[in-house]
């Protein structure tokens, strides 16, 4: 991704693999074939509803020997707020695979995921010629019955890099477990609003 003049544009490449592959494929082939466009443009809006998604290619869906890739650029222009010469930048989502699996209150059966599950994503936002970050996230650490997210900040010289890890190995989550597993949701929440501080 990159900034420049206030906002953030870039391309965004998602590859599924193995259960993400399958989950992929569960999702996508129970939505009618009207609605699987905006399904694959949303995952590529990462998270913001208000990204538009341009140049969208696929791999073969049908080839489950390769890897299962989607891909397409972005513009976010609502991710950026500027304060004299200091750009605040958000360049974190809220994992897709959790946020499908929040259970609202009338909810009586458990839920269940269908598979073991684990993403890897990396975000790489280059500066502005001159820029320089100057404050970033601290490393976050969350689990929750074996279900866990890392994530990590870097800088260096004129780029800003998130890597975050989320792995589900228990998919099952039971109607007593409700609670903690929405604190779990919860703190990642409260995780990804965290900005980037960008000297300009």
């Amino acid at each position: 991704l990159d900034l420049k003049d206030n906002h953030i544009s870039g391309h965004v490449k998602i590859e599924f693999s193995g259960g993400a592959g399958s989950m992929f494929h569960y999702f996508n082939n129970s939505l009618p074939t009207n609605k699987r466009k905006d399904f694959i443009n949303s995952l590529l809006q990462v998270g913001n509803k208000g990204a538009e998604v341009t140049g969208v290619k696929t791999s073969d869906f049908k080839n489950r020997d390769i890897p299962l890739v989607i891909e397409g650029d972005i513009d976010m222009p609502d991710d950026v707020t500027v304060v004299d010469k200091t750009c605040y930048v958000n360049m974190d989502f809220f994992p897709g695979m959790i946020a499908r699996f929040i259970p609202d209150e009338e909810r009586q059966c458990p839920i269940d995921m269908n598979t073991v599950y684990m993403s890897k994503d990396q975000v790489v936002l280059t500066l502005p010629s001159g820029a320089k970050a100057t404050e970033l996230p601290k490393s976050f650490k969350n689990e929750y019955n074996k279900n866990g997210i890392e994530a990590t900040y870097s800088a260096s010289n004129n780029t800003v890099t998130l890597n975050k890890t989320l792995t589900i190995s228990n998919p099952v989550i039971n109607r007593d477990q409700f609670i903690p597993w929405k604190d779990f949701a919860g703190k990642i929440k409260d995780f990804i609003k965290n900005n980037v501080s960008i000297q300009l």
